[in-house]
């Protein structure tokens, strides 16, 4: 992966909060979310075009490497793929949803 100071932070936050998360899993979050926060886009095409440039990767492996992310394991390519099991994450969400808002907020 080329140097890109936002994206590798992003990543070393998530791999931080998100503990349970392997380090590939933590990573591809970290783009996912990267990627939708820069283009204020969810869209799969809108988000890998993105992060291939950024990466000076090709639109197709980042796309792959995004969409299999979110697929069953059964879906997934090779032995041994996981399944994300997205309960686990909405605790470690929250917190981090948390500390970006004052005591005082009556937002949270």
């Amino acid at each position: 992966m080329n140097e890109y100071s936002g994206l590798n932070s992003w990543i070393a936050i998530v791999n931080q909060k998100l503990p349970h998360l392997s380090r590939p899993q933590a990573k591809v979050l970290a783009m996912w979310s990267f990627g939708i926060g820069m283009m204020q886009s969810t869209g799969l095409t809108t988000v890998a075009v993105f992060l291939a440039q950024l990466l000076s990767e090709k639109e197709n492996t980042v796309r792959q490497r995004l969409r299999e992310w979110y697929r069953d394991a059964d879906e997934k390519k090779g032995t041994q793929r996981q399944q994300i099991d997205v309960s686990k994450c909405f605790a470690p969400l929250l917190v981090v949803c948390q500390g970006n808002f004052a005591e005082s907020d009556s937002r949270v």
